[in-house]
């Protein structure tokens, strides 16, 4: 991931909770910049990068997450969750947790802002890489 890189595109940002039952997965073929969160990758699986914060959904989805193509990037929120996750995905990006604060960052380098969503932390990555509009 390189800040900046995605400047003047658009971005979509897709969660996996069950109200997108009805959602048409069609509409994101139109769009280049897609990031998917959690369970969200099974149904885009052209998505660029797939995002989580939840090792123990990476460890549950482990078999799947090796035949999604895109960029795989788990925020660490806890050292110790590292070694666990590579073990389950050894081509996972790993964020580390930079802050023990909620704040948001302007730099890879500070970590990812965080929260009780993990959409938070792929909403961070989207601006981070500049989008120009973001859609959720």
């Amino acid at each position: 991931m390189v800040e900046g890189s995605w400047s003047g595109q658009d971005c979509v940002l897709v969660g996996g909770g069950p109200s997108l039952g009805a959602f048409n997965w069609e509409i994101l073929a139109a769009h280049p910049r897609v990031i998917v969160v959690n369970r969200a990758f099974q149904q885009a699986p052209t998505a660029q990068i797939f995002f989580t914060e939840d090792l123990d959904f990476i460890e549950q989805f482990a078999p799947l997450l090796y035949k999604f193509k895109g960029l795989k990037v788990f925020h660490c929120l806890d050292d110790a969750y590292r070694s666990r996750a590579l073990a389950a995905v050894p081509d996972l990006h790993v964020v580390e947790r930079v802050r023990p604060d909620k704040f948001w960052s302007k730099s890879f380098s500070d970590g990812l802002s965080y929260s009780s969503n993990s959409m938070i932390g792929a909403l961070n990555i989207a601006d981070l890489l500049g989008a120009f509009r973001i859609y959720l």
